[in-house]
């Protein structure tokens, strides 16, 4: 065992002479080295991490076995292993194990661990269930040192961000010795998430030897939290050109904007290159390849990036000291969400004063609801996928999906729940990934699914609560994770009016965002595959590699006129303002590409309202209306929600009218845009038609309005 002396040498020896630990952190390190289970709830830059590397480093040195880190973001996993080399100079000691590295890097991996020359081993929570990653990582793991859980609210589906791949690094505590250290972090916990966590990683059959909790204070001296509620989203873009570069200049650093949507971080971040073009501005999302989001990392941990525009795919655990400021551009779904992201700012030394501020309007819940809905699948979801492996034991995911009108990603997510819950086993046969049941008496819990669903409707009245509130923010926000000395902070917006930032914007602000929303480009990419992966034959695609869109759904003075036309209105009617606009987004596309034909997509619900719209159209642009397309009477293709039946569907649904003879280029006109399968089918149908019948024809398609939604 170490003395309190040994290990406080070997930190000085990484961190200075002067350095000394924060509160907590000698403790912490004491209980691993004593071979205890501890979970640690402490503030965002606090050194969670120095907590697990030295006593790595102190355990290694005893002839322990390597330490396995699980974390849950390639972002983070990325960020902590350049942490790592302060302790582990030796390159080859720190290892990677996830998505973003090739086969000769994991190969290089196992032959390293076999050696035992590897001191720490990042790992994703997903590789568990990856077959790789068991037949050739695990076996290799002798004598586990030390098993980290960063982030740990992610195992508990109480927390703001349970990810079902977590639930399987259960299964490696219960099998590992009585003395084996096993150390939980996470700075997002409130009491409930604190007593799941407990109950799933003690000590096995073992009720009495519970986990070692290790409180903190929550409280963050650095954060000047400002909530600023504004009209709608064009009063925000409005705000942020008349303060943002004020508070750069102010503050310091670099700067994160948080956006609910992916849609929303475009919008933003055009924005901000508009009015700062002298700012280096990038967008983070889930949905980038993994190479480019590796890339965006490190550009902005080495400061090549001024402003990063991100969904909440960034900043869980990213330690980076010059953060001077973190704005939301809509209301996070809960608190606890809320506090992990505005903790990103006001870290290092040098940022002793680093800006929260939340942007809110009336409509940030809308997107917040849907988000809600579709958090945590329902009883009947569950058991409706359950029932279809059963009934065809060896299914693909794909097969799935075809048999149920869920979202894939919904699908994806009930099956790692489903592997996590032991109820179904995943395995490969023929390079294919296939499902098969192996309890068949497993049942969900329905009471919690419903008590989980009701709670994250009461953790959103939560962050409206702390909006309206007129309490010390930080107080508020810490209150709620259950902090033991939450108190006023003495450096809000509440505590410290005079020291907010102008709630106000300029007239002219106003009118450039107004006008910048309503021009944004907004046009979507084609679909260039079917939905059983087959390309689209080019014979087939639509023209132009793009869908031209109008405006997004609600947004904007256009948004909210398609909305008003489509449901405010009877008969359903839409404004000749969008007629207008759609022409001076069409004129010249329309000139160019040589197109003489409008064509409506039909409608059941509305029938005139897309027809009446292209034939007014049609008109200011010099061309000729051609109702050639019918619909039959289906499922509407808005209820339908994976890209199967969503094909199936309107496959079944639209048809070309006969003796419809046209001999031109085509434009394709619907009001909405989502899943992109509308337009899709419909221009292969008509480019079928058109060689059939000998007729020259292109086919291109515009939409009023994108629709979609995406988070992540």
């Amino acid at each position: 065992m170490y003395t309190e002396e040994q290990i406080t040498n070997e930190f000085k020896k990484v961190y200075g002479q002067d350095a000394e630990f924060h509160e907590g952190q000698l403790e912490a390190i004491q209980a691993v080295l004593a071979g205890q289970r501890v979970l640690v709830v402490q503030k965002t830059g606090w050194g969670k991490s120095l907590v697990y590397f030295l006593a790595t480093k102190l355990l290694r040195a005893q002839g322990k076995g390597p330490t396995l880190v699980f974390s849950p973001l390639i972002a983070l996993m990325n960020n902590q292993f350049e942490a790592a080399r302060k302790f582990f100079p030796e390159t080859t000691s720190i290892r990677l194990y996830n998505s973003s590295v090739d086969k000769d890097y994991k190969n290089y991996t196992v032959d390293l661990l076999k050696e035992n020359k590897i001191d720490v081993l990042f790992i994703t929570p997903e590789s568990l269930t990856n077959e790789e990653f068991n037949n050739n990582i695990l076996p290799n793991i002798y004598n586990i040192g030390l098993l980290v859980i960063d982030e740990a609210h992610c195992i508990s589906d109480w927390g703001h961000d349970f990810r079902p791949d977590y639930m399987n690094i259960v299964k490696i505590t219960d099998l590992l010795p009585h003395d084996a250290p096993v150390l939980a972090t996470t700075a997002t916990a409130n009491d409930r998430v604190i007593n799941d966590i407990e109950t799933q990683l003690r000590y096995k059959n073992d009720i009495n030897n519970k986990m070692l909790v290790l409180w903190g204070s929550l409280q963050r001296e650095s954060l000047f939290i400002q909530v600023v509620k504004l009209a709608d989203f064009k009063a925000k873009l409005a705000w942020i050109k008349d303060h943002v570069l004020s508070l750069q200049k102010r503050v310091g650093g670099v700067g994160i904007i948080y956006c609910t949507t992916i849609n929303d971080c475009k919008l933003v971040a055009s924005w901000l290159q508009k009015c700062y073009p002298t700012e280096r501005v990038a967008i983070y999302n889930g949905q980038l390849n993994k190479d480019l989001r590796v890339e965006l990392e490190k550009d902005f941990l080495y400061n090549k990036i001024d402003i990063l525009v991100a969904t909440n795919a960034f900043g869980m655990g990213i330690d980076k000291p010059n953060i001077g400021f973190v704005i939301h551009c809509n209301k996070p779904k809960n608190v606890i969400e809320y506090y992990q992201q505005i903790g990103r700012a006001g870290r290092g030394k040098e940022m002793p004063l680093a800006y929260a501020i939340l942007l809110t309007s009336d409509d940030d819940d809308n997107v917040n609801n849907f988000f809600i809905r579709s958090a945590f699948a329902s009883y009947d979801e569950m058991m409706n996928v359950f029932h279809v492996i059963k009934e065809n034991p060896g299914c693909t995911q794909r097969e799935i999906i075809a048999n149920l009108n869920y979202s894939a990603k919904l699908i994806n997510k009930i099956l790692k729940y489903l592997v996590a819950k032991d109820a179904i086993r995943k395995y490969y046969a023929s390079k294919k990934m296939m499902f098969t049941v192996i309890n068949e008496d497993w049942q969900p819990d329905e009471k919690h699914i419903e008590n989980l669903t009701q709670l994250r409707y009461e953790e959103l009245g939560d962050m409206s609560q702390y909006i309206a509130s007129h309490q010390c923010h930080m107080q508020y926000i810490t209150g709620l994770l259950n902090d033991r000395i939450s108190h006023t902070c003495g450096h809000c917006a509440v505590c410290k009016p005079e020291q907010a930032l102008s709630e106000s914007y300029t007239d002219d602000s106003i009118l450039t965002a107004g006008a910048f929303v309503d021009g944004f480009n907004y046009d979507v990419d084609i679909r260039k595959k079917w939905a059983d992966n087959k390309w689209i034959s080019k014979n087939e695609l639509i023209c132009g590699n793009k869908i031209f869109v109008l405006t997004k759904y609600g947004t904007g003075n256009y948004g909210k006129l398609v909305k008003e036309g489509k449901y405010g209105c009877k008969p359903a009617y839409f404004a000749d303002e969008l007629i207008d606009a759609a022409v001076r987004k069409l004129e010249q596309i329309v000139k160019s590409e040589d197109i003489r034909y409008l064509v409506p997509i039909p409608s059941l619900n509305h029938p005139e309202l897309v027809s009446n719209f292209t034939k007014r159209l049609a008109n200011k642009l010099n061309c000729q209306y051609l109702d050639v397309l019918g619909k039959n009477s289906r499922t509407e293709q808005k209820n339908l929600h994976n890209a199967v039946q969503q094909q199936q569907n309107i496959e079944t649904t639209i048809y070309i009218k006969e003796n419809m003879p046209f001999d031109g280029n085509l434009l394709l006109i619907d009001d909405m845009v989502d899943s992109k399968w509308t337009l899709t089918v419909a221009a292969s149908k008509l480019l079928r038609y058109a060689i059939e019948h000998d007729c020259n024809c292109r086919v291109f398609a515009f939409a009023l309005a994108n629709s979609v939604n995406s988070e992540d």
